[in-house]
This record gives C-alpha cells, sequence and structure tokens, in this order.
C-alpha cells in the first residue's frame, strides 16, 4: 500500500513539472538562447508545418535582435533562430497551371522584417520604390521603427530595405 503511495506522488509531481514546463516553455525558450526577457511581440501566425510562431523584438543592450520563435507539436517554444537588423522567411503561397501540359509555376510568400532607429521623418510607404507584388506595413514611434514587407514571388526573394529607405530619404 504504501509502494502505491509513492508511485502515485511520484506521477503527480511529474505531472506538475511538466505541465509547469510547457507552460513556462516561451520564456525559458529566451534564456536558453541567450536572449533576455525583455521584447516586443511584432508578429504571430502560423507558419507552412502548421507550427505556431512568433517574430519578436528582443531588446539588449547593443541594439534589439529579431527572434523567429517556433512551438512545436508538444506545445514546447524554441528559438529557431535570430537575426540583427533583419529577418526574413519563406513558405509556400501555390501552385498555378495554365494549362494540363505546362510545367507548374510555385509561388513562395517571403517575409522580411527590419528595425531601425534612424529615422528622420515618418516612414510613408507609398513612397517606398519596391518590387512588385510586396505588400508593406510600417509601425514607427519618432526614430524606431520597424517593417515588415511580404513578397509574392516565383523563388527567391531578397531586398535591401535600409537603402531604399535611404533612397527615399527617411532614414540618415
Amino acid at each position: 500500500m504504501k509502494r502505491i503511495h509513492i508511485i502515485i506522488t511520484v506521477a503527480l509531481i511529474m505531472a506538475i513539472i511538466a505541465c509547469c514546463g510547457i507552460t513556462g516553455s516561451f520564456k525559458l525558450a529566451l534564456f536558453l538562447s541567450g536572449l533576455n526577457a525583455d521584447y516586443a511581440e511584432i508578429d504571430s501566425g502560423i507558419d507552412a508545418n502548421d507550427r505556431h510562431i512568433k517574430i519578436l523584438l528582443v531588446y539588449s543592450e547593443d541594439s534589439p535582435i529579431w527572434a523567429y520563435m517556433q512551438k512545436n507539436t508538444l506545445g514546447i517554444w524554441s528559438v529557431s533562430y535570430t537575426g540583427k537588423g533583419s529577418i526574413g522567411w519563406m513558405k509556400p503561397a501555390g501552385i498555378k497551371r495554365f494549362s494540363a501540359t505546362d510545367n507548374p509555376l510555385f509561388e513562395t510568400e517571403s517575409h522580411v522584417y527590419y528595425y531601425g532607429n534612424d529615422a528622420i521623418m515618418l516612414i510613408d510607404s507609398g513612397k517606398l520604390a519596391l518590387p512588385p507584388n510586396t505588400i508593406v506595413n510600417v509601425q514607427q514611434t519618432a526614430k524606431e521603427y520597424w517593417i515588415h514587407i511580404t513578397a509574392f514571388v516565383e523563388g527567391d526573394f531578397s531586398v535591401d530595405i535600409r537603402q531604399i529607405l535611404l533612397d527615399a530619404g527617411f532614414i540618415s
């Protein structure tokens, strides 16, 4: 009888520890990646593998760091990758076929986030010289800003956001 009580007690303690680990895995993942808990959640959504993702701007002493976090099927968060200044990823957006004999065109949805703190005026997204099939979202507070660019392209996508902002006269 005493043995059963010990087994039940140990099982309950393990269940409590597992629940605490899963619910606290977000900040634990940041800590294990060497990032602090001072962050702004910029975006969240579902990736191409149907996993929940979060895009964070993690503040540090030098300059903010982008973090792409992903939740696995067990509900545990991990930092997939980080980037200074900008971060990007892509996922499938669709397949186009114009006839049964044509080769299909595979289109991707590419995302790029860019952070800066050198704006000299309000950034007007309508005046940015962006590539075709591109959507832009600008969030700005005084000199600090972040920009989210989404492009629907066939193949790779790259854009020099800093140069576009310089050419438009929005940053110094």
